[in-house]
């Protein structure tokens, strides 16, 4: 059951960034896969699990023996002075093209999705900076380990030849409508003057509905970014290992 009206939304979205468009093969694959195989796997699109809809299924006798829930996660968003702000918007908003954007935008975090965001910003002109913080370092991925050498090595000439700045910080300290302030690594303060905020922190996973579904005693499989978001291979492998163990 699908809660889009489309699988692999934040596949497709992802292959809108610099380099990425290859993540849409994954969709196709897929999208061949459940058709070879026929009836074998049903698609329900549009279709949100909800405590209502569990409830109807036990009334119809209609309880699946197992929930395998890959609900995904959601912006991280710091609890900070501002961040309610109009000008702040997450990266998802930006990749998606739902955010107004000005021409001088600061993104907030450093590691490889900020930086192909940074990039996809200034190449729509925007003048970009990037601001490094503690666990979203340049040349990190998103599972916190180093990205392979010449991916860096690439990344970086593009950055250099954006005029992306890169900025180090320690702490995000708080955010106004004109600018955003952080902490540097020896106490002290540092502005950024800036029309939009972008913050790219990573995901918070979305697990509410394997909690409920437990609470009611049904065995489930947590997998994905709603486990501990994590690279795209991981949550097709983690996928992989529920159902050849039920």
């Amino acid at each position: 059951m699908e809660k889009e009206g489309d699988l692999g939304r934040k596949l497709e979205l992802a292959s809108r960034l610099p380099g990425r468009k290859t993540f849409k093969d994954i969709i196709s694959y897929y999208t061949i896969a459940f058709k070879v195989l026929g009836g074998k796997v049903e698609v329900a699109r549009n279709s949100e699990v909800t405590p209502e809809l569990i409830a109807e299924m036990e009334r119809e006798d209609m309880m699946p023996d197992v929930f395998i829930v890959a609900t995904g996660g959601s912006p991280f968003i710091p609890e900070v002075p501002g961040v309610k702000e109009k000008n702040v918007v997450t990266f998802v908003d930006v990749v998606a093209d739902e955010a107004e954007v000005g021409d001088t935008v600061v993104v907030v975090g450093a590691n490889i999705v900020g930086c192909e965001v940074a990039l996809l910003l200034a190449y729509q002109g925007k003048k970009v900076t990037l601001v490094e913080l503690p666990g979203f370092r340049a040349k990190s991925d998103i599972d916190g380990f180093d990205v392979e050498g010449n991916i860096w090595i690439f990344t970086k000439q593009e950055l250099h030849q954006a005029n992306i700045s890169l900025v180090a910080a320690e702490k995000l300290d708080k955010i106004t409508d004109e600018s955003i302030a952080f902490v540097d690594s020896t106490g002290n303060s540092l502005s950024l003057d800036t029309e939009t905020v972008v913050l790219s922190l990573g995901f918070t996973p979305l697990n509410e509905l394997a909690r409920y579904l437990t609470s009611k005693g049904k065995e489930v499989y947590l997998i994905g970014d709603a486990n501990k978001p994590r690279k795209i291979k991981d949550s097709i492998y983690e996928g992989f290992v529920v159902v050849s163990r039920i």
